[in-house]
């Protein structure tokens, strides 16, 4: 993505353009961890203020720009669960279906589309890896939390999302 270039280089209409194309799935991703309106605007917030001081770090190499803007969302979600200690019972999950209507039409059908493609490769690795990774990237759990449900121990489950990660990413590349 040319915006986190211009981003590492401090251009701010590219953090701009960065931040109405990515805030809507960035806020879902913060929110199915944090659960609290409030509490997640604050992590969005803390996220993008990473990506302004780490966009010169991206490594095309590792994975898609939203890979990482993802990585960095549910991180910071999960840390700010972890600093209050607990999970919010406030529930505002119908706040996440609000419709962004920054969006062209024809982008949210090629975001539809490639998590559509996304869904079905995750579906096609085995029962275990698809579960953590459903666990833990889209229910927005912790590998303990994941091992702890599992009644597996954690290294298994680091082992298994590991590999269904890797798989993910060969299958990707292919396509």
């Amino acid at each position: 993505m040319a915006a986190l270039t211009g981003i590492a280089d401090r251009d701010s209409e590219a953090m701009r353009r960065l931040y109405e194309a990515t805030a809507s799935e960035l806020y879902a991703i913060c929110f199915a961890v944090v659960r609290n309106r409030e509490a997640t605007e604050d992590v969005l917030q803390e996220v993008y203020t990473k990506v302004w001081n780490r966009a010169a770090g991206y490594d095309p190499e590792k994975g898609s720009p939203m890979v990482w803007l993802s990585f960095i969302a549910r991180n910071s979600a999960i840390d700010r669960v972890r600093a209050r200690g607990r999970r919010p019972t406030v529930n505002d999950y119908p706040l996440v279906l609000v419709a962004d209507e920054a969006a062209l039409t024809d982008e949210r059908l090629i975001r539809e589309e490639e998590a559509e493609n996304l869904r079905r490769e995750i579906d096609a690795l085995s029962d275990p890896e698809q579960s953590y990774i459903r666990s833990a990237y889209l229910r927005g759990l912790t590998y303990s939390q994941v091992a702890d449900e599992a009644g597996v121990p954690l290294g298994t489950v680091k082992t298994r999302i590991r590999r269904g990660l890797m798989a993910l990413r060969a299958q990707v590349t292919r396509d």
